[in-house]
């Protein structure tokens, strides 16, 4: 932290399953001593909404307990607490976006009708961003939230009309969040040991109640649970999507998985790896050659020091709804043969065209 005058706290330790409270107690008291061992200005941290109460979850207990943890310093913190995070990579979301794509009639435990205020991605970055401007916002813990408060089944409702889907909920007296982590389990990617505690979070109703954040940030307006929604699906675009920080890790290892199959922004992704014997300059010329209607597909070429290249074929598919998920695994078969053949002719072809020109075959500086 030399040299820093704000850091940014943005760690949760959730997703490695039990004990996550107490390791991230332990992070967050190591972050604010070292940042008050060099002097740092100020710590700003996103944590999670919800009026504190002794039926308040672990998972919120923990969100806020890490900011307590922050402030043990001399630091002062600008706390920022949210609840459900409308954008790619939100849990709360993606539980949200996975359950109305592949469950027609939804099973409502109570949890369905608890009152949560959602908050586009957008406006938490925006929020994060502007508080460096704004002094008065330090040693404040700032609510922040949408233009509307809704229930979790507003949510699902309006996430389907959205996206042109037909949903029905059926509500039953009692469902546990045990029972409902399996469930969330059984029908999305996202594991039980990471549902549970999200679901338990699900009972505490996460409202603004403070206005102080709208009043220190006039110019951030926020809006409503559908806006947010329709600009995260923009992400379903072709032109939108971003490679995942895995995908540049798998690249730099020295021993890569031919294939890799993902969900990930609502999306399959089937990723394929191949080493070829020629420069990325005679893979790259070799893709970008394709001519015709194809799949949707994502070519990326890594140079490799031993003048080789990393060959890498991204197929996106889109499933909308539950029959559009049906779609893609029973056509996997056919696909996965496809996609096996297009990326060894590109490479067949890449180490033709490398032999063939002794400039193709040398690695750029």
């Amino acid at each position: 932290m030399q040299g820093v005058q704000v850091a940014y706290y943005l760690v949760h330790s959730m997703a490695a399953g039990a004990g996550f409270a107490e390791r991230d107690l332990e992070a967050a008291n190591s972050f604010s001593a070292a940042a008050s061992a060099v002097g740092i200005d100020r710590i700003i941290y996103l944590g999670g909404l919800a009026e504190g109460s002794p039926n308040l979850s672990k998972h919120l207990r923990s969100r806020q307990q890490t900011g307590d943890a922050l402030r043990s310093t001399d630091v002062p913190v600008t706390e920022f607490r949210a609840g459900v995070i409308v954008g790619t990579g939100s849990l709360s979301f993606e539980i949200i976006r996975y359950l109305t794509e592949r469950v027609p009639v939804m099973i409502c435990p109570r949890w369905v009708y608890t009152r949560t205020q959602p908050i586009g991605i957008r406006e938490v970055l925006e929020y994060l961003t502007a508080a460096l401007a704004v002094s008065e916002s330090s040693g404040r813990i700032l609510e922040i939230g949408g233009s509307e408060v809704v229930t979790y089944g507003e949510m699902m409702m309006i996430y389907a009309r959205v996206r042109g889907l037909k949903r029905w909920m059926v509500p039953v007296p009692v469902l546990t969040p045990r029972l409902s982590s399996h469930w969330v389990n059984l029908v999305t990617p996202i594991p039980a040991v990471i549902a549970r505690p999200l679901i338990e979070g699900l009972r505490n109703e996460s409202v603004v109640r403070d206005p102080s954040a709208r009043q220190l940030f006039p110019a951030i307006e926020p809006v409503s649970y559908q806006t947010s929604v329709e600009r995260c699906l923009e992400r379903l675009q072709a032109s939108s999507v971003e490679t995942a920080w895995s995908d540049a890790l798998s690249t730099s290892l020295c021993s890569v998985p031919p294939l890799i199959l993902t969900n990930q922004e609502g999306m399959v992704m089937e990723h394929r790896h191949q080493i070829v014997p020629a420069s990325s300059a005679a893979v790259y010329k070799v893709f970008t050659g394709l001519g015709g209607k194809r799949a949707w597909l994502q070519f990326q070429v890594t140079p490799r020091e031993d003048g080789q290249s990393l060959l890498t074929q991204t197929a996106f598919f889109a499933p909308k709804g539950l029959f559009g998920w049906l779609y893609w695994y029973g056509l996997y078969p056919i696909h996965r043969v496809i996609f096996s053949g297009c990326i060894e002719q590109i490479a067949k072809q890449a180490g033709t065209i490398a032999n063939q020109s002794p400039i193709l075959n040398t690695t750029p500086a």
